[in-house]
């Protein structure tokens, strides 16, 4: 039986698996091999099997299986066909063997005896998650290959979520899975927006028919992005996304540990302002067909009804680039893009309104007109603010910033927040810069995207100035429990699917220069905490807000840290943990050596990243033009 027979089958079966485990508790798992048809997992809940395909690692050549967390712990049965003999660890067994398997043990598993096939030997390495869901989604050709060659693509299928404990969340028809993202989608480990046929509440969710799969690649402590999102709800910030994290299996391949995501949409259970871009459905039945007029400062789509125009509207701040993929949107005088979310499908009334108004706000930003205040909701920028500088977003001004505005009302309101997976000491580019915790996202400038930044000027306006740390003041005792206990509970939380994670991803993690500080995942996560902490000190001293100091506490280990030129150790130091260096040991020549760079990530050192497990450091020689 092919792989592709198998996962048409799996498409009827996925669907009854989460009853039929939640009536019969943990499920067993069977290893099936046979030297004819591979080697594969199935589980086996009341008679019904679904498979699982396992995972040939290119770096330690191990073949991995990644076991759901409600799986029947550390038991595989061996199946073969009729006729083989199965051998583990040079052991024959009998048909229905039970392996207690043991973790980070490498299995031998051999099959002989088929007359049609030659002998199979594979090195297996079992792996089970803990504490959260699985997500397990079939699309209907059995392949991602489709969807994963254009992010525009879209395919159905089934999707089926089950929880930690076996019992099920979810079944159903999945309406549409594709890609979605900006820089994201360029990784291995991909974004996904999933459809559901209904809304529906998932995982102690609000309901809704569309949620993101976050890949969270960047952020090898799988955590920023919920942290960020934490702190927003913790602020107040109407309609921040709820998220938690899950397993994903897509057509019986595990693809990682993921955030499920409310979506960023405008629709009871999400972005609950009047629905324009519905309205302008109803009132332009072959709204998709529309044509798209241009001018030099905004864009939209030629409707025959134009629609009402004071709202419902979503706008996203977007770079220039990805303002040329919309529909509709506009730029201010500053220069500024600015992406007309919904209405999507904006007519040139509904554009130049938002365009002039838009621009009136900015005009009053500018000019610190206290008018301004009759147009934006204050609490909601100085909510977002304080979001975006306690983390340091490196997409702060430049894209992913949303604002929305309700229909017969004057005010702008800031959110939801978005995208921080380049936060809190990570950055897509330069990213040893975005270590120094001592600075304000108005450094935030880069090439072709250097446009009005509306908080420099808010910043330095008495009333949101008072208004926004005073928040930050009431938001201290939280970020106090945040960093003394629930970050370590989220590690916890996610532990061993993290590794699982790390698994499956090495090589890419091996070979991306954006994807965490450390190797291990521990490591990253007191990273998080370190400069949360550093970062907070130094907000609270800026802003002059009296609060006991916050510290993270090295672990009492110390880590060797060697520099090498070429091929050559020059020295070799012990760091305690936790600790930074502030004195490197001299470039043997600053003319021809660039600085000392990490040599796992290619990342430059930076004196305010701490040490937190054994590492070697380079001399990076300058590029030079042959």
């Amino acid at each position: 039986m092919n792989k592709k027979i198998l996962r048409l089958c799996a498409l009827m079966i996925l669907s009854f698996l989460g009853i039929l485990t939640l009536l019969h508790g943990k499920a067993k798992t069977e290893l099936y091999i046979s030297g004819q048809n591979g080697i594969l997992l199935t589980i086996d809940a009341n008679g019904r099997e679904t498979e699982f395909y396992p995972y040939e690692n290119p770096i330690d050549g191990l073949t991995y299986f990644f076991l759901p967390s409600y799986m029947e712990d550390h038991v595989i049965y061996m199946k073969k066909s009729f006729g083989e003999t199965l051998l583990v660890n040079g052991e024959p067994v009998k048909d229905n063997h039970k392996l207690e398997w043991k973790n980070d043990e490498i299995y031998q598993i051999a099959v002989t005896g088929n007359p049609n096939c030659p002998p199979a030997e594979y090195q297996v390495v079992f792996m089970k998650s803990a504490n959260i869901p699985s997500i397990f989604i079939d699309t209907q050709s059995g392949s991602m290959e489709y969807v994963h060659a254009d992010k525009e693509n879209k395919e159905s299928g089934q999707i089926c979520i089950i929880e930690s404990d076996g019992s099920l969340e979810y079944s159903g028809r999945l309406e549409s899975i594709s890609g979605r993202g900006n820089s994201t989608w360029g990784y291995d480990k991909k974004p996904y927006s999933i459809k559901l046929r209904n809304e529906k509440a998932l995982l102690g969710m609000d309901q809704g028919k569309k949620w993101y799969l976050l890949p969270i690649f960047i952020e090898k402590n799988r955590m920023n992005s919920k942290v960020a999102l934490d702190i927003a709800t913790r602020l107040g910030l109407a309609f921040t996304s709820q998220c938690t994290w899950i397993d994903l299996y897509l057509n019986g391949e595990y693809r990682g540990n993921y955030l499920l995501c409310e979506s960023v949409t405008v629709g009871d259970g999400r972005i609950a302002i009047h629905d324009l871009e519905t309205e302008n459905m109803a009132n332009n039945p072959d709204i998709d067909e529309a044509p798209v007029f241009m001018y030099d400062t905004y864009k939209g789509c030629v409707l025959a009804d134009g629609g009402n125009v004071n709202g419902g509207y979503l706008i996203e701040k977007d770079g220039p680039g990805n303002y040329e993929l919309e529909k509709s949107g506009f730029l201010t005088t500053s220069g500024a893009c600015f992406v007309l979310k919904s209405p999507e499908h904006a007519s040139q009334e509904q554009v130049e309104y938002i365009m002039d108004y838009f621009q009136t706000i900015e005009n009053m930003i500018t000019e610190n007109t206290p008018d301004y205040q009759n147009y934006i909701d204050l609490d909601s920028f100085a909510a977002r603010f304080l979001v975006d500088e306690i983390t340091l977003n490196y997409d702060v001004n430049v894209t992913s910033t949303f604002f929305y505005k309700n229909i017969d009302s004057n005010l702008l309101y800031a959110g939801p927040v978005w995208d921080y997976d380049s936060s809190m000491g990570f950055g897509k580019e330069n990213m040893h810069e975005w270590c120094d915790y001592e600075r304000f996202t108005f450094d935030n400038v880069r090439e072709g995207i250097n446009t009005l930044n509306w908080y420099q000027l808010l910043y330095n306006n008495e009333t949101f100035y008072e208004r926004m740390t005073a928040k930050f003041a009431d938001l201290l005792p939280y970020m106090e429990t945040l960093l003394e206990s629930t970050i370590d509970e989220y590690a916890e939380y996610i532990r061993a699917s993290a590794l699982m994670d790390g698994k499956r991803w090495q090589y890419a993690y091996a070979t991306s220069t954006n994807q965490g500080h450390y190797v291990e995942f521990d490591s990253n996560v007191r990273y998080l905490k370190y400069y949360l902490a550093k970062r907070l000190n130094y907000l609270c001293e800026a802003w002059q807000i009296p609060y006991q100091k916050f510290t993270t506490a090295g672990n009492g280990e110390m880590h060797s840290v060697s520099f090498m030129v070429g091929d050559t150790c020059v020295e070799t130091r012990m760091v305690p943990d936790g600790e930074t260096m502030p004195n490197v040991p001299p470039l043997p020549d600053e003319e021809k050596y660039l600085g000392w760079y990490f040599t796992f990530n290619e990342e430059r050192y930076f004196d305010k990243l701490p040490i937190y497990e054994d590492c070697v450091l380079y001399a990076k020689e300058l590029e030079t033009t042959p």
